[in-house]
């Protein structure tokens, strides 16, 4: 978001200079150099930025209270958001500026740089940052919309879309921002069934706002990790729930993006020495902010002497420990395959802070799923429809484990619709009704 020709009539030859030619194949190695002359570079580069931007003198004042207080980039960003807003309309405008800067401007944290060095760079040094192999990938793994991994912030055009493009992995743009805390709670209580869930969900929350509160009055915080264990059955709502914890602590503001991140074994284990580690890496390098969530988490731990599951858990425990405050990580699997896996590998169990048990449903339970799967679909229920449906959810209840759960019910639905659809064919009944005997 650099100032624009109205902003800034007269660019200086420093700045047209420094993003072409010679000038760019500087800017492609500031950020790398920033990093080891970061004290000394901070100046200069804000020095340098001023004299091509005036304007930006105006957030100096602020800079300097911030420096004197220990200050964030995040922190810096959301003071500066508001003296653009203030000073530079023409450019942005008031809701573009505090939108941008509050939703983005937290990933600068995750560069490491100081926030004298990191405000620059995020507001006036798109290009080198896009051109810098660390900071483009540190734009990747954070989830920076596609306009700025492409250096195009500069451009006002480019506005719209870093308003409207979401993080990587997630829904939604910056229009809407993250739902309230209300909101995601509304849509975990709608859930069918979980209560036990649901329980566990709240404590967790009131630790964090616990906190929070702490701080506040000057106490040392409840630090301690987030990353969580989902034990249970396939079809429980394991994935859904995992997508929810991502939007409460996004709510809460402990995460940027809340975004989920789904993988396996597959996902996470290479078929070459060496490969593993960096498959690891991949995969918590796009999760960061939000929720990584390992889906038969158990697996890793099985095969033979050739096997690198168990490389892939030295590089998540790893992870865990050094990315505990920028991602969540969710382990899922059977209870007893998990239970096993944290006898073997103490050092995992050690870093999983909460675990959460999904219980099957019960065929009450699974009626719901069902009806709701089949409103869904544009389907109602024709008379003794549901009593049918529930009958045979008693009849399966000790298989409903290995059936499925929930997705059982909806397997169940779809092949209602498929005798539906012979009897619709044959001119029997209506065209969105399931009857009774579509689910004999």
């Amino acid at each position: 978001m650099v100032a624009d020709n109205r902003a800034n009539k007269r660019p200086s030859p420093f700045w047209n200079g420094f993003l072409s030619g010679l000038g760019y194949q500087a800017a492609k190695a500031f950020p790398a150099l920033l990093k080891g002359l970061a004290a000394v570079l901070a100046l200069v580069a804000l020095v340098s930025i001023v004299a091509s931007f005036p304007w930006l003198a105006l957030a100096l004042p602020a800079a300097l209270v911030f420096l004197g207080k220990g200050g964030t980039t995040a922190g810096w960003c959301g003071r500066l958001a508001g003296l653009l807003a203030e000073h530079w309309p023409a450019a942005i405008g008031i809701v573009a500026a505090a939108a941008v800067f509050d939703r983005w401007g937290n990933y600068l944290d995750g560069l490491g740089l100081p926030p004298l060095v990191g405000v620059p760079l995020f507001f006036l040094l798109p290009a080198a940052l896009a051109g810098a192999g660390f900071a483009y990938d540190a734009a990747r793994r954070s989830g920076w919309p596609r306009a700025v991994r492409q250096g195009r912030v500069g451009h006002a055009a480019a506005v719209e879309e870093i308003l409207s493009q979401p993080p990587v992995g997630t829904s939604g743009g910056l229009r809407g921002g993250p739902r309230p805390l209300s909101e995601v709670w509304r849509e975990v209580d709608s859930l069918v069934g979980l209560a036990p869930v649901k329980q566990k969900l709240r404590e967790i929350v009131a630790l964090v706002e616990a906190s929070r509160a702490r701080q506040e009055q000057g106490l040392p915080p409840l630090t301690q990790t987030l990353h969580m264990a989902f034990l249970g059955n396939p079809g429980t709502g394991k994935t859904t729930v995992a997508r929810l914890v991502g939007e409460l602590f996004t709510a809460l503001g402990v995460l940027p993006s809340g975004h989920l991140v789904e993988t396996d074994r597959s996902g996470l284990v290479a078929a070459y020495v060496g490969q593993t580690a960096l498959k690891v890496k991949g995969v918590v390098d796009k999760a960061l902010g939000g929720v990584l969530f390992i889906d038969e988490a158990y697996s890793l731990a099985r095969g033979g002497a050739n096997d690198f599951g168990g490389e892939a858990l030295d590089a998540l425990v790893k992870a865990m420990e050094d990315h505990r405050s920028d991602m969540v990580v969710i382990l899922a699997g059977y209870t007893g395959q998990m239970q096993e896996l944290f006898r073997l590998n103490p050092g995992l169990e050690s870093r999983v802070a909460f675990t959460l048990e999904f219980p099957d449903y019960t065929p009450e339970e699974l009626v719901r799923i069902a009806a709701a799967y089949a409103r869904k679909r544009g389907w109602r229920f024709g008379p003794g429809a549901e009593e049918r449906l529930l009958a045979r959810f008693r009849r399966e209840a000790s298989l409903i484990g290995r059936l499925g759960n929930g997705r059982h019910a909806r397997n169940v639905v779809e092949e209602a619709e498929r005798k539906a659809a012979l009897r619709i064919a044959r001119g029997q009944g209506g065209a969105d009704v399931l009857l009774a005997e579509d689910f004999a």
